[in-house]
């Protein structure tokens, strides 16, 4: 009897220990896209109606239908990154080539 009272409360601990990372709240996250700036050969090669210069990278401006939904932390500064103003740049610790939802530059 003392052996299953132990297991029970060996397993009854373990599930204690195990449901508080199981349960744990989800990040916020925010609709964003995946457009990398391209530059050199790369973004001359690419380029079309559909590429804007921005500070000698080519980014692409076509309307994206392809959002995702990302964690913020996910994104370039942290949703604060924009391909036309303050970004990350890559190697940098919060560089991200998502971008969240209306921080590119209008298509139109």
């Amino acid at each position: 009897m003392k052996r299953v009272f132990l297991g029970l409360m060996i397993a009854l601990l373990i599930f204690v220990l195990t449901a508080n990372v199981v349960y744990a709240a989800s990040p916020d996250k925010i609709d964003a896209y995946v457009e990398p700036m391209v530059g050199g050969q790369a973004g001359e090669h690419g380029k079309s109606d559909n590429f804007q210069l921005i500070d000698g990278r080519y980014f692409n401006v076509s309307p994206s239908d392809h959002s995702v939904m990302v964690p913020v932390h996910a994104t370039n500064l942290d949703g604060e990154g924009s391909p036309e103003g303050p970004r990350a740049e890559q190697g940098e610790a919060d560089y991200s080539p998502i971008w969240a939802e209306g921080s590119g530059p209008d298509p139109n």
